[in-house]
């Protein structure tokens, strides 16, 4: 559970492991990196927390690790779905630990795959409070009725924000290119083959005129615009 002095949330190994009470007060935020962002993810996730404690909000910003290093997209993905179970054992275990926390998860690109893929595999075992998924890697038809996703976020999260920037070359280029799909943090959610739309609690949040591209959204010491728009959206009422 921890690297170092530092916690981290480690989703390598299957076996879940007890989480040590590394959290401040009432809440419990995890941050879960994207593809190729396992080395990085503790300074985004103390980058996190520095921004959100300039607006007044203390709260620790505990990284999620997994095996996100490889060249093979597919290769990723099959990870990802892995990482996502048992990140979904981990986030049991800590609400166990920690029955009237606020449980709040952020994830960056295809961290959110990771992320979705627990909600599907609690099930509603547990309710995670807020989702923020930071440029999604996964299909922009995914969260919609009937999808791979919409399930679990219904049952799974009280309510779960998706940003997306439509001048994010990484999701709206790349992604498109690998996946032969559009991703969710281009242009957001597309519904329209999926006539009931997506989960009510499901929200697509546009920011292009604050997010210029794929690695902005984890620079909020460096994005003040989108630091403020992300605090606010995430500790409404603290």
């Amino acid at each position: 559970m921890t690297d170092g002095d530092a916690p981290v949330v480690d989703l390598t190994e299957p076996a879940p492991t007890t989480p040590a009470e590394f959290w401040d007060g009432d809440t419990v935020c995890l941050f879960v990196h994207g593809w190729f962002g396992r080395t990085v993810s503790g300074g985004y996730a103390a980058s996190f927390e520095r921004a959100f404690d300039r607006r007044g909000v203390e709260v620790s910003v505990v990284p999620a690790q997994w095996d996100a290093h490889t060249i093979n997209f597919w290769r990723a993905r099959r990870r990802a779905d892995a990482a996502g179970g048992r990140l979904a054992d981990r986030l049991r275990a800590i609400r166990s630990r920690a029955p009237d926390a606020t449980l709040v998860v952020l994830a960056h690109s295809l961290g959110a795959r990771v992320v979705l893929e627990a909600l599907v595999d609690l099930a509603g075992d547990i309710v995670v409070d807020t989702v923020s998924l930071l440029a999604p890697g996964v299909d922009a038809d995914s969260v919609c009725d009937g999808g791979r996703y919409a399930a679990g976020i219904r049952e799974s999260a009280t309510r779960v924000l998706s940003y997306h920037s439509r001048t994010d070359r990484t999701v709206c280029w790349l992604y498109r290119l690998l996946s032969c799909n559009v991703g969710l943090g281009c242009r957001g959610v597309d519904c329209r083959d999926s006539p009931a739309g997506h989960p009510t609690i499901f929200e697509s949040v546009d920011v292009t005129d604050v997010v210029s591209g794929h690695e902005a959204y984890v620079e909020p010491g460096e994005n003040t615009q989108w630091a403020d728009r992300l605090t606010a959206d995430l500790w409404k009422g603290e």
